[in-house]
């Protein structure tokens, strides 16, 4: 069993349009603490969080063969490597040669041109006329090939966060020439990071628009602006509240508005007398940081990325399946320096109604095994991951909430894990599971080491191969960035404690994202399309 890999096609992005909007909780960092000290409290985030993620989103274009409406998973609507790499080449392309020569960094007006012109590419290409696009669209006729339309790409970046990347893209290519930080490394002891950038487009007196919450802690600053011209922003004004959408008013502004304290604050904007056509920036800045110096800043709170894995359906091949529960789980631990996740203990051959399938225009079938979720709703992200099951209603499947169970299709069949650091600290080895989910109280015990210690989460799907069932998430994603091996990470306890799971660096290059440097690898395609150019770094 491999994942594997297809791009969404130019034309295929046409029929999905745009990626869909993860609702990011923008204060859910102000319980980081609360989170880090309780697995119940910290699982109901995760589902919270996965129940977007799930959330149906409509194709930009009717399908004609099947039922409206037309609908993908959020996450499956996001960009994948094919698609980043289009993007940033059309981005360079576009500078002029002085700019390309001096890296100049994308403008926020050019990414988001870059992002509509990649759902409307097809349309001037020669070779898609009228007629083949609605041959393309005749022949979706199932809900397997209406799903297969968005590629088996592995990852999925949210369109915050490739907007990240790809404005870093001089700091990633330094990093390249001149190597990452050392682990030992510490940073500048303060960053700005996005918390919210959305366009507004509101006509003339229309009724104000309110955005948050956002939560700062001591020491930190919010920084709510405008992008655009004066005359885009039509005698708009912004204000900030304290602790509720009509609270105290902070600051009032026409441009930017700059508050501090340890509390939620609300934005509002209130129309001027002329339409108000610009984007909303809302920032804080902290006086500590994931020190991200491959980046030109750590990741926006609205940022996910999401890793998938997919098994092929061929005519007689089954899918191996793992149980989770405390014994089972005890054993695969024992076993983790040869086996990890090892042996499976049997085979189901699941149905589309059983779990998430799809069909790509050439035919092939897959399976959808399992997800690794990112979101950079916490400082250090959150970090949760979804696996199939034939038993998904014991163990970590026990305590999946309604809303979950109340979407469309299959995934009421998926169980999950989630941490929020690398070390546990919840007093309580079962979560406080024990009257409500017995068996998830079980099955937390058997892989908890005690307060100070490492935390779990590890997906049988995902995690391949020995070492690999001991691990957390966020212990190996904290060297993204660097060209240290993930086999190494898990494989060297002298040099990474605990299978990787320990905190081992004092900063985070890529800001805990592996999309760059290995796996898809999107710094040497920036790299490749700089050099293409005759550009010398």
């Amino acid at each position: 069993m491999r994942s594997s890999s297809q791009a969404v096609l130019a034309e295929d992005r046409n029929i999905l349009g745009a990626p869909g909007t993860y609702p990011a909780d923008t204060s859910l960092r102000a319980r980081t603490a609360e989170l880090n000290a309780s697995q119940k409290l910290r699982r109901e985030a995760a589902w919270q969080s996965v129940a977007k993620l799930l959330q149906p989103v409509e194709f930009g274009q009717t399908i004609p063969n099947l039922s409206s409406p037309n609908t993908i998973p959020l996450w499956q609507s996001f960009y994948g490597n094919d698609e980043a790499e289009r993007l940033f080449l059309h981005l360079f392309e576009g500078l002029s040669p002085a700019e390309r020569s001096s890296q100049t960094r994308f403008t926020p007006v050019s990414i988001d041109d870059a992002f509509g012109w990649n759902v409307n590419e097809v349309e001037g290409l020669a070779n898609w006329p009228e007629e083949r696009r609605l041959a393309y669209l005749e022949a979706i006729d199932s809900n397997a090939k209406l799903t297969g339309i968005a590629g088996v790409d592995q990852v999925g970046i949210n369109p915050p966060a490739l907007r990240h990347i790809v404005s870093s893209y001089p700091e990633i290519l330094r990093c390249i020439a001149d190597a990452p930080p050392d682990a030992s490394d510490e940073g500048p002891g303060q960053s700005v990071q996005e918390m919210l950038r959305v366009p507004l487009s509101l006509a003339a007196c229309e009724e104000a628009q309110l955005f948050g919450p956002f939560a700062l802690s001591q020491g930190e600053t919010l920084q709510a602006s405008f992008s655009g011209s004066g005359q885009e922003l039509g005698g708009a004004t912004l204000s900030v509240h304290a602790n509720s959408p009509t609270g105290q008013m902070e600051c009032e502004s026409d441009t930017r508005c700059e508050v501090s304290g340890e509390r939620e604050y609300y934005v509002r904007v209130l129309p001027g007398p002329e339409p108000l056509s610009a984007a909303l920036q809302v920032d804080y800045k902290s006086p500590s940081s994931n020190w991200s110096s491959c980046l030109n800043k750590p990741f926006s709170t609205d940022s996910v990325i999401v890793k998938a894995s997919w098994n092929r359906i061929f005519a007689s091949n089954t899918l191996p399946t793992y149980k989770t529960s405390a014994d089972a789980l005890r054993r695969r631990l024992a076993d983790n320096d040869t086996e990890g996740w090892g042996q499976e203990d049997g085979t189901a051959d699941p149905g589309p109604d059983a779990i998430y399938t799809m069909e790509l225009p050439n035919g092939q079938r897959y399976r959808l095994t399992g997800l690794h979720i990112m979101t950079k709703e916490l400082d250090h992200w959150q970090w949760i991951s979804l696996w199939w099951s034939d038993e998904p209603d014991l163990d970590f499947g026990q305590d999946r909430p309604q809303s979950i169970d109340d979407l469309e299709g299959p995934w009421s069949n998926y169980k999950m894990c989630a941490v929020s650091k690398f070390n546990e600290s919840d007093p309580l080895p079962g979560g406080g599971f024990e009257q409500s989910a017995p068996d998830l109280a079980n099955a937390l015990t058997s892989v908890y080491q005690g307060v100070g210690q490492p935390s779990w989460c590890s997906n049988p799907y995902i995690e391949e191969g020995s070492h690999n069932m001991a691990t957390n998430c966020i212990g190996c994603h904290q060297h993204g960035g660097t060209t240290i091996a993930s086999e190494d990470i898990i494989g060297m306890p002298t040099l990474y404690p605990q299978n990787g799971r320990s905190q081992v660096r004092n900063n985070f290059p890529q800001d805990y994202s592996w999309v760059i440097s290995r796996g898809e690898q999107l710094g040497l395609y920036f790299k490749e399309v700089v050099a293409f150019f005759g550009v010398q770094e």
